[in-house]
């Protein structure tokens, strides 16, 4: 792996093309979130907030596939991350690789900071051990599990991660390591992968922009083209809630309403065709009207 490659995975996952449907649909589903007198925050920081929660989130997630790459390149091989434990439940893993060289399988829960509360910690063992319990039917004495923390500078739950890793370990004979920052490649024998990991990620951050857009309306067009996954349901509930238009969120993200245009010309050309929405069905005709009225009471020359 090299900068470029490198840096094409990060902005793939946390600058997601997918954000700004994805933003919308939380909205949607949960507007008390985002607006309400018992708010401390105003609409444009509570977006700044909920997005860069998301890009933690998703910060997370590319760093989930930095490592597996990263692995891949050094010979071990990456083993199917999904597996179903029983018949009601499926699991997903967030490194699951074997080496060649040592016959061994290796399972790594793998978390950007070790800062979750008492019942986070709680669920994410319990998500550990389930997985290595039905591996270890699998691999018997071959399997090793390791719960992996990125970030050294947060040690929150060190203590009590590794009293159960220590108890799960006796109760099934199986290895279980707990590591931060560079100790998981050291176990590995691969340090040189958390020395590129670092420098990359250092040169990376010189280039993450500063600021963070949240005006739709800036560029209507390149705005729908990114919004044309969004349900019409999730267009009926921004439309339908009250509470999202009094509190300006609605106009925080479409400053202008030019991106409402382009919907309600979309609607129009619909005509008397209907959408279930939930139990019901609706008109597009219907959808176009309550636009109208949004745009004529919020937006100069509707």
């Amino acid at each position: 792996m090299d900068q470029p490659r490198f840096e094409e995975i990060l902005n793939r996952h946390i600058f997601s093309p997918k954000e700004k449907a994805e933003l919308l649909r939380k909205i949607a589903e949960n507007p008390d979130r985002f607006v309400g007198i018992f708010r401390s925050t105003a609409p444009r920081l509570k977006l700044f907030q909920n997005l860069l929660q998301s890009r933690e989130i998703r910060f997370g997630d590319a760093m989930e596939e930095v490592i597996s790459e990263l692995l891949a390149e050094r010979k071990f091989v990456n083993q199917p991350k999904r597996f179903a434990i029983s018949d009601e439940e499926e699991k997903s893993c967030d490194q699951y690789f074997s080496s060649p060289f040592t016959q061994k399988y290796y399972l790594v829960e793998q978390k950007v900071r070790d800062d979750h509360d008492s019942s986070k910690k709680v669920g994410q063992f319990n998500n550990f051990r389930d997985k290595i319990m039905y591996l270890q039917k699998l691999h018997g004495p071959s399997l090793i599990g390791a719960m992996y923390f990125i970030d050294p500078s947060l040690k929150k739950n060190r203590k009590y991660y590794m009293v159960r890793l220590k108890e799960l370990s006796e109760q099934l004979g199986v290895p279980l390591h707990f590591f931060y920052d560079g100790e998981l490649f050291d176990f590995l024998g691969i340090p040189e992968a958390w020395d590129f990991i670092q420098t990359a990620l250092a040169k990376w951050q010189q280039s993450v922009p500063i600021n963070m857009e949240f005006d739709f309306d800036s560029d209507p067009k390149e705005s729908w083209e990114l919004l044309q996954s969004v349900e019409i349901d999730t267009w009926y509930k921004l439309l339908a809630n009250d509470n999202l238009w009094k509190g300006r969120l609605m106009q925080t993200l479409f400053s202008n309403g030019e991106v409402f245009r382009v919907l309600l010309h979309t609607f129009k050309e619909q005509g008397i065709n209907t959408v279930k929405i939930g139990r019901h069905k609706i008109g597009y005709n219907e959808l176009a009207f309550m636009l109208e009225r949004r745009l004529a009471t919020w937006y100069i020359h509707s």
